[in-house]
């Protein structure tokens, strides 16, 4: 789905999009893997390191906010749930 060939393997990020979410880590972590693997990058949620993210990562799907179906549809378009927050142990989308 979203236009992932069968051939990448995707990573989801849901989160904030902000500092302490761990999305700056989320980045760096996305550049190394294109380096090495067919990866595809999905990003679900909004925040102030959007449009850096987007910059970073020009290849990435964002998706904005989510919920209900939607939010679904973009977990199971995913192979890999990456959850880098530097400030929560189990957050709300470990459980979604």
């Amino acid at each position: 789905s979203h236009g992932i060939p069968d051939s990448a393997t995707a990573v989801i990020l849901v989160s904030r999009l902000a500092a302490e979410k761990g999305a700056p880590l989320f980045v760096e972590i996305m550049q190394r893997l294109k380096q090495l693997n067919n990866v595809a990058t999905i990003v679900v949620g909004d925040g102030p390191l959007r449009k850096w993210m987007q910059h970073e990562l020009p290849d990435g799907i964002f998706l904005g906010s989510l919920s209900g179906s939607a939010l679904a549809i973009a977990y199971a378009s995913a192979d890999i749930f990456l959850f880098p927050s530097f400030s929560e142990t189990w957050g709300s989308t470990t459980l979604e």
